[in-house]
């Protein structure tokens, strides 16, 4: 933005100095070959330093895009692990309800408890099966084909 602001002054001055050489010219065949001159002058003064402001405009935007676009990426991260861990919860819950349905027992309602450690991994900690008073009997069976067959910690919770 500096470069801007000092594009802008030296431009200024040059049309601001050119303005008074101008006033100064005595009219006649000089004053059209010093105007010619004069414009030239502030033409240059705008064009020449185009090139450096290109280059610098091009790196803050390259800059600001480059942050878009580093938000963007890792907005989709987030998603992308969220939906890991949300279809990981449906999967094991899946497992667990179909273990349980072979063994003649089908839940009213399982819940899997996980949590995300340093290094993005999923970690089960354990799961929750309600059960109805009728399976009431068969709580520690559950329990330990669970721990024993799929090596998930369990608590068994009747309602």
């Amino acid at each position: 933005m500096s470069e801007i602001k000092e594009w802008t002054a030296i431009l200024s001055v040059t049309v601001v100095i050119s303005a008074l050489i101008e006033f100064l010219i005595p009219p006649g065949k000089i004053e059209k070959i010093l105007n010619m001159v004069l414009g030239t002058f502030v033409v240059c003064s705008f064009i020449i330093p185009l090139p450096n402001l290109k280059n610098n405009l091009n790196i803050s935007l390259k800059n600001t895009l480059n942050s878009k676009e580093l938000k963007k990426k890792k907005h989709m991260e987030e998603k992308i692990k969220n939906q890991t861990y949300d279809l990981t919860q449906k999967n094991i819950e899946t497992i667990i309800r179909r273990y349980l349905k072979n063994i003649g027992i089908i839940p009213k309602k399982i819940e899997v408890l996980m949590d995300i450690g340093k290094d993005n991994c999923i970690i089960m900690n354990k799961c929750k099966i309600y059960i109805s008073e009728d399976s009431k009997n068969s709580k520690d069976t559950i329990k330990k084909s669970l721990e024993n067959d799929l090596n998930i910690q369990s608590a068994i919770i009747v309602v």
